[in-house]
């Protein structure tokens, strides 16, 4: 009897925080407005922001990461990468 009690209370709890529009637990469907998508651990360097999975960001030399978005123009993205930017005389 105790074993089904335990069963039942852990059954019970799981069916708190079944999702109560997509009926799942967890929330595995990004379409589903409760659903948290999964979190990296890479930040961006320039604004300090977590790239979240499926954005798009460049990694460097020094193994520093930014954003696609977070680079103010060519001679910026160059400078970053480690490519000097010189002057035909």
């Amino acid at each position: 009897m105790m074993v089904l009690y335990v069963n039942m209370s852990q059954k019970r709890k799981k069916m708190e925080r079944i999702c109560e529009l997509c009926l799942k637990y967890p929330c595995k469907d990004p379409r589903c407005p409760n659903y948290t998508p999964k979190k990296s651990n890479i930040y961006c360097s320039y604004c300090g922001e977590r790239i979240a999975y499926g954005e798009e960001y460049i990694e460097n030399y020094e193994g520093k990461c930014r954003h696609e978005d977070c680079f103010e123009g060519r001679s910026d993205l160059l400078n970053w990468l480690g490519y000097e930017i010189k002057i035909m005389e």
